[in-house]
């Protein structure tokens, strides 16, 4: 599968690094684009609380959550699981290698 093109230039980043790092399946790459998706729909969401602020007046000038901030949760939920599925519960794309947790026995490593 290649790397779908509608992934921000983060998400292209982490498809990059674990698709170069590891040898991945059909349903791992699935996985991974599930993934690069949430984290997209996560900053989305954050931008805009950024931009609107974390509260917003109703019809009747009370304040309530900004309905970004459900999706943001939903979509952080989304993104870690997707990360915990793929055997992948920290990835950082700018870490050196010696700061690195272990690799799982889950996925290859690509050579």
């Amino acid at each position: 599968m290649k790397r779908p093109t509608h992934l921000s230039v983060g998400s292209r980043t982490l498809w990059d690094h674990v698709t170069g790092t590891y040898e991945l399946e059909a349903g791992d790459l699935l996985r991974l684009r599930t993934c690069c998706e949430a984290f997209d729909r996560l900053q989305g969401a954050r931008r805009r609380i950024k931009a609107d602020g974390l509260f917003v007046r109703d019809r009747f000038d009370q304040l309530k959550a900004h309905p970004a901030v459900a999706v943001e949760r939903d979509a952080r939920v989304g993104f870690l699981r997707a990360l915990r599925e793929l055997g992948l519960d920290v990835v950082d794309v700018d870490a050196d290698e010696a700061a690195r947790p272990p690799r799982v026995a889950a996925l290859e490593v690509v050579k």
